[in-house]
């Protein structure tokens, strides 16, 4: 099994290797103030993210400790894409419907969870982008016009396609 394992290892960090990651939460927060709203609950800031961009996220218990975590993509100045850890959507989601509803009922937010809508298939190597110029329509896959913690928009074949630029291991998923 060791040996298989650094196998597949050495494949992707020379190659391309692909992962399903669908079983990552995925949560929508729209409205004008769901950037101050994410601001209110996660440790960094969400104001000055500029739409297309992503960044980690750290959301935090009342006392302190690590709640969930994940990757957070401002999709436009009104919504947002929130990721959170595999099996965490319900409960970050009924975390922030609380606040929502009791703490900060004054703002202007709509939550919806996305987990079913969307497939995440997490696409890592040297030859990421080699693997997704066929596939992907409507999106520049250059570095220049899809930075580190970018995200866009596009199409694989007729299905809508919310591509991110990300890393799950450190290195850039897209070279």
């Amino acid at each position: 099994m060791d040996q298989a394992v650094a196998r597949e290892c050495l494949a992707v960090r020379a190659g391309c290797g692909l992962f399903d990651a669908s079983t990552l939460g995925k949560i929508e927060v729209v409205g004008p103030d769901a950037a101050e709203f994410l601001n209110r609950l996660y440790v960094n800031s969400w104001s000055n993210l500029a739409p297309g961009r992503s960044r980690y996220g750290i959301l935090l218990r009342e006392d302190g400790f690590v709640y969930d975590d994940g990757v957070i993509a401002r999709l436009d100045a009104e919504r947002f894409h929130v990721t959170t850890t595999t099996g965490g959507a319900p409960r970050v989601l009924a975390f922030m419907e609380d606040y929502l509803q009791t703490e900060w009922s004054d703002l202007k937010v709509w939550l919806t969870s996305t987990t079913e809508q969307w497939s995440v298939i997490a696409v890592q190597g040297p030859r990421a982008r080699d693997v997704l110029t066929g596939l992907i329509q409507d999106i520049d896959l250059s570095a220049e016009a899809l930075p580190h913690m970018g995200v866009a928009r596009g199409r694989i074949g007729n299905a809508p396609v919310l591509l991110f630029r990300v890393s799950f291991s450190g290195e850039l998923a897209l070279r």
